[in-house]
């Protein structure tokens, strides 16, 4: 089967990114799988921290620590590059 770089951008073109909308609620597509990214990173950094016997409690708060901190710094890049 050969593809041209037409059909490529053509199937580009035909992804929704609004998955879901419930009032005033959104679920885009790039925030799921974003989602889903840093869920199944925590499970195997879980599950990789109890292979290695490693204390879980301190390493839940490092985990949501990271993952507020990585909140925060994209919101301050999105204001650094978007607001003058």
């Amino acid at each position: 089967m050969k593809s041209s770089s037409q059909d490529i951008i053509m199937w580009g073109e035909s992804m929704y990114n609004e998955l879901i909308k419930i009032g005033p609620v959104t679920i885009y597509g790039y925030g799921l799988m974003i989602a889903l990214g840093i869920l199944l990173a925590y499970r195997l950094a879980v599950y990789r921290a109890a292979k290695r016997q490693l204390d879980l409690t301190r390493f839940n708060s490092l985990a949501g620590w990271s993952v507020a901190g990585g909140f925060v710094g994209a919101k301050l890049l999105y204001s650094n590059s978007h607001c003058q």
